[in-house]
């Protein structure tokens, strides 16, 4: 990954595909800062942790695809077809199509991406090969929406 990819509150897998919290992106030296849990840690790993704290290349990182496990997690509902929807407070409508649907679905219109609706914005991104977590969680931030995704 590259540093100008991150913010702080993202969530990037680092090292033999560990959940890291990004919390703080250093793009004068190129660094990204970042907490782990330590239980995760394979034991060659922890004297790179000290306290859950690492600081690293961003090009150790690697995104988290999104996938329906992980939107089934956060309170997604499935709509039977390729869809993954949530409705919340004050007009907040979220639909994401984490994977391309199958080309033999020509009556389901929807591409690989997401839609976040509110009051304050609507965002959209659509036809990209795969949906990754940090930017979900870019698009959730631009709409003043707060969502701590479960990995």
């Amino acid at each position: 990954m590259r540093v100008t990819e991150l913010m702080v509150g993202d969530k990037v897998y680092w090292a033999t595909n560990v959940v890291m919290f990004v919390l703080d992106v250093r793009r004068s030296d190129k660094t990204v800062v970042g907490m782990v849990n330590e239980k995760e840690l394979d034991p060659e790993l922890l004297e790179y942790a000290p306290a859950g704290i690492v600081s690293v290349d961003p090009s150790g990182l690697n995104p988290i695809p999104l996938t329906p496990e992980i939107l089934e997690r956060n309170g997604f509902k499935y709509d039977g077809m390729a869809d993954w929807k949530l409705e919340g407070k004050d007009g907040l409508f979220i639909k994401v199509c984490p994977v391309q649907p199958n080309n033999d679905d020509w009556w389901h219109p929807s591409s690989t991406g997401f839609e976040v609706n509110n009051s304050i914005s609507d965002i959209l991104l659509e036809g990209v090969e795969q949906v990754y977590v940090h930017q979900f969680q870019h698009a959730l931030t631009m709409a003043n929406v707060e969502m701590n995704l479960i990995i």
